[in-house]
């Protein structure tokens, strides 16, 4: 794997002019770049152009053409849903964009005989690029020299193995370097090639649609195809039975349009926007729209340490030469490693920043990149043959130096060691195996510190019942006392990655055992995950670095660190902006929260639908007449939903989450539920009509204020947390009662709303009503309580 050039390099070793690359930058015109997330007209697009929507456009140009436009009122309701949930999504874009600005991908390029960090549309067809570990292939291209460059083609191929690329062999936009370096000249860039489309190739496989999102589209479906023959029903009975254009319209435009949960996309849509927002303003971008479930879903994190419990840059902490080696040689030859290293990742960094020796960067012969499979890399400084790795690899070293390697790791340090070797090193593309002649010449000792915030987020993830594995590729004793000092928790020793049992059945008993798992390899990484999964964990992996790509492609949830390789970056849903492990904790608790309050919204809205189903069967279809007005079941649903649901949509609450229980939970409390208020309504309004003979006006404020009440105590029943949020909660019930009351007593709004005074009968209907709703409700969500009380998990704090 020695370093490799063409004929040509030194021809166009300076690469393209300023001049030159200006030229052609603007010849070929300057692409705006991709957006983090959807333009403002797809947001405003997606927030209008739904069914519901429709149906109630359709039936709000009816009412106004046929009818009183004050039967139309929905028709405002529709407009600040749209305006409302398009803010909440545009303001949520905007963060995302500027978060996505900070970890966009860049490239470095050789103009005039320097290198450059340019964007990536700043690259022109003629630039040399440099690529190393970790990179995207940003253009087409040609390698002009290569230095152990594997690339990850999967995007492409669907091949999952490395690639080793060689001088004159193409590289393709849409790939990644996984190890070495290399040189290439772009060919084709832009909308000539494939990195337009990178961001889609990385991503593609990570496009499922969610549980969440799955049963939601079942939930509409299961409601549109109740809605249908309701539908067909009550406009049969209308139209024979009813003369007149305007009372036509009237009774079907009751009856259909508050069979559409109108309000229930918009609050999804608006909680997963505000979502996104608050997470973003942690310094996390959502790359995925169906990330924020996903956090709420997790059960398991599987993470490495370095970055998230530990402090990203570790420190020389101490030097231990080998029985025939001087600490100023091992020194010398550690700081001349470090200097000439032609890609120095963080621990090399570490230890030329700790100034061991005075030495100048020697020139590379050639060089074995570092692998997290090998777990080792070499150089070959001017005749010198160094290897740095992991101590076990040299197995010639004396008792006493694996003693202290051994002894340093169970301490939580890593332990690397330093050898030289007399034969060349492999060329080519061949795979090395690490050389039985290598003489250890010591070993370099680093520490990295535990984050402040490690040991509070390990208990945030225990107290929810969210298992922490830590993958690492330092040793086992290392990763088992870094995970055991933040509180990791865990009935076994750490595992040896390289000794993991290939049953996927016995691996995860292990791994569910254990605390940590060290020397593993990124296959190995990918493996646990899988075997998680296959158990029906859902799984969170965080990463950073290259080795970590397999094991982010196969979770369920994928979180990149801002600062890590360009290839994690693009396969994350969740990228870290601030590299703050510890903000994790709280998306969780953000995603939590949200979806808790989307299914308590969505048994609001069911509600509704199953109790005006009710309605259209009982007294809709026999009598072509519906117990109210458009223009009062639109005064009912807001005091009852529409203001009251976006308190429940972005209140706090919290405890688990279980999206498969999602429908379960749903249909067990609003068909219980809108059966008995369906019943109390219609009872209270027959009584009225045919009863107490009280003429149709005054029948339907009977019914409108049934709605009310039963809506309200719905609201009341929802959030069953104590204290001041029940307080403030029935706060707001009692002004949306007092709203409805001003509308009785209120001539003009009476007028308006053609409603009535009360009167000692209509009371007492409207009391009879009031008793069945509640009391039904109350008593079928008691007889039903292994639908609604055994998913109590997934509702707010203080469920009984």
């Amino acid at each position: 794997m020695s370093g490799q050039a063409s004929a040509g390099t030194a021809q166009v070793s300076r690469g393209l002019s300023e001049a030159e690359a200006a030229r052609r930058l603007a010849e070929r015109g300057r692409p705006a770049g991709q957006p983090s997330s959807r333009s403002y007209a797809s947001i405003i697009r997606a927030n209008t152009l739904n069914i519901p929507n429709a149906i109630l456009f359709v039936f709000g140009v009816l009412t106004i053409a046929f009818a009183s436009w004050r039967d139309a009122l929905f028709l405002g309701i529709l407009v600040s849903n749209i305006a409302i949930g398009s803010f909440q999504e545009i303001r949520s874009k905007r963060e995302l964009d500027r978060l996505a600005a900070l970890v966009a991908p860049d490239a470095v390029v050789v103009r005039e005989g320097a290198d450059r960090r340019v964007p990536v549309e700043e690259v022109v067809a003629g630039d040399l690029v440099r690529l190393a570990g970790g990179d995207q292939v940003v253009a087409d291209g040609t390698v002009v020299s290569a230095d152990g460059l594997a690339l990850d083609e999967a995007n492409l191929t669907g091949e999952s193995e490395p690639v080793v690329r060689a001088v004159g062999e193409p590289v393709w936009s849409g790939s990644f370097a996984v190890e070495g370096a290399a040189l290439f000249e772009a060919t084709a860039v832009g909308e000539e090639s494939r990195a337009a489309k990178l961001t889609a190739t990385a991503r593609a496989f990570r496009h499922p649609r969610s549980p969440l999102e799955r049963a939601n589209d079942r939930l509409l479906l299961w409601i549109i195809a109740a809605a249908v023959p309701l539908a067909i029903g009550l406009t049969a009975s209308v139209l024979a039975r009813v003369d007149g254009t305007e009372r036509r319209i009237q009774a079907i435009t009751a009856g259909i349009v508050n069979l559409v949960p109108e309000g229930l996309i918009l609050l999804i849509s608006v909680t997963a926007a505000v979502s996104a927002f608050k997470i973003a303003r942690r310094g996390v971008l959502a790359q995925q729209l169906n990330a924020v479930e996903s956090l709420a879903s997790v059960d398991v994190v599987c993470t490495d340490k370095t970055g998230t419990l530990t402090e990203p840059t570790p420190r020389v902490v101490a030097l231990v030469a080998a029985e025939d080696t001087d600490d100023a040689t091992l020194a010398s030859e550690l700081a001349a490693f470090a200097a000439s290293s032609p890609s120095r990742n963080l621990t090399l960094e570490a230890i030329n920043d700790a100034g061991l020796a005075e030495v100048a960067s020697a020139t590379v012969n050639g060089q074995v990149p570092f692998s997290s499979r090998r777990r080792w890399s070499a150089l070959d400084l001017d005749g010198r043959r160094l290897f740095l790795g992991a101590p076990e690899r040299f197995a010639n070293a004396e008792e006493s130096l694996k003693a202290r390697a051994l002894q340093e790791a169970s301490a939580g340090r890593r332990v690397l060691a330093l050898g030289r070797g007399e034969r060349p090193l492999p060329a080519g593309g061949a795979e090395p195996e690490f050389p039985e002649d290598v003489r250890p010449l010591g070993l370099v000792v680093l520490a990295e510190r535990l984050r402040p915030n490690a040991a509070e987020t390990v208990a945030f993830f225990s107290e929810q019942q969210v298992l922490l594995k830590v993958l690492s590729g330092d040793a086992p004793a290392t990763a088992g006392a870094i995970a055991r000092d933040a509180g990791v928790p865990g009935s076994a020793d750490a595992l040896n990655g390289e000794a993991l049992p290939s049953d996927p059945a016995a691996l995860r008993d292990a791994v569910l055992q254990a605390p940590a798992v060290g020397r593993i390899s990124p296959d190995g990484k990918r493996a646990v995950v899988g075997a998680l999964d296959e158990a029906g964990r859902y799984v969170a992996m965080v990463g950073d670095g290259v080795n970590d790509v397999p094991a982010l492609k196969e979770a369920r949830l994928a979180i990149a660190q801002g600062s890590g390789t360009q290839m994690a970056r693009s396969v994350a849903d969740l990228v870290l902006v601030r590299d703050d492990f510890g903000a994790v904790p709280g998306m969780v608790g953000e995603g939590r929260q949200i979806l808790r309050n989307i299914q308590r919204v969505a048994r609001l809205f069911v509600t509704k639908t199953v109790f005006t189903a009710v309605m259209v069967l009982a007294v809709g279809i026999p009598t072509a007449t519906y117990p109210l007005l458009p223009r009062q079941f639109t005064i009912a649903s807001t005091v009852t939903i529409g203001i009251p649901a976006f308190l429940l949509a972005l209140a706090p609450s919290s405890g688990p989450w279980r999206p498969e229980r999602f429908l379960r939970s749903v249909a067990g409390f609003a068909i219980p539920a809108g059966l008995a208020i369906g019943l109390g309504v219609v009872a209270g309004y027959l009584l009225a009509r045919y009863g107490f003979d009280l003429g149709l006006t005054r029948s339907r404020t009977v019914a409108t204020g049934i709605v009310v009440v039963c809506g309200l105590a719905v609201v009341v029943r929802l959030e069953r947390r104590r204290g001041r949020a029940r307080l403030v909660l029935w706060a707001l019930c009692a002004a949306m009662l007092a709203l409805f009351a001003l509308a009785l007593v209120i001539p003009f709004l009476r007028h308006f709303y053609e409603l009535s005074t009360p009167t000692g009968e209509s009371v007492a209907a409207w009391a009879i009503g009031t008793v069945i709703g509640i009391g039904g409700m109350l008593g079928a969500l008691r007889l039903t309580s292994r639908f609604d009380l055994a998913a109590e998990g997934v509702t707010p704090t203080g469920a009984a």
